[in-house]
């Protein structure tokens, strides 16, 4: 018994030259990178391990030098125009004088109220 499905056959695309150029850009950058990786293999096996340290050395220091000049070009290069949004100063607002909360016909009536109650502190009242 088959556990596994069968895969499907390959489906035909609407394109029909879409598969044959992309697999001829695919076969002819691989090519590409086979012969430069054989060429840089060559060339590696005739250095000493001392020329490989200089060498690694050199690229370190001038990938260093090229991000360094980039990321000083980008901070202090006054060419380059960066968006500028124009703020509003800020100011303290005036002195706001609050209309007085307390009134006095609610202050006059709490005193009326007040003198009606008996006194608390009055020992005699109980």
């Amino acid at each position: 018994m088959r556990m596994y499905k069968r895969k499907p056959a390959h489906e035909k695309s609407n394109a029909p030259f879409s598969n044959s150029i992309s697999k001829r850009i695919d076969k002819t950058i691989t090519d590409l990178q086979t012969k430069v990786a054989r060429k840089l293999s060559d060339k590696e096996k005739t250095l000493t391990t001392k020329q490989k340290k200089w060498a690694l050395f050199i690229f370190c220091a001038g990938m260093c030098l090229i991000s360094g000049a980039l990321l000083y070009k980008g901070i202090f290069d006054e060419n380059i125009s960066a968006p500028h949004i124009d703020q509003q100063t800020i100011t303290r607002p005036g002195i706001i004088k609050l209309p007085d909360s307390l009134d006095l016909k609610y202050l006059e009536e709490y005193k009326k109220r007040q003198q009606s109650l008996p006194n608390m502190n009055d020992s005699s009242n109980y």
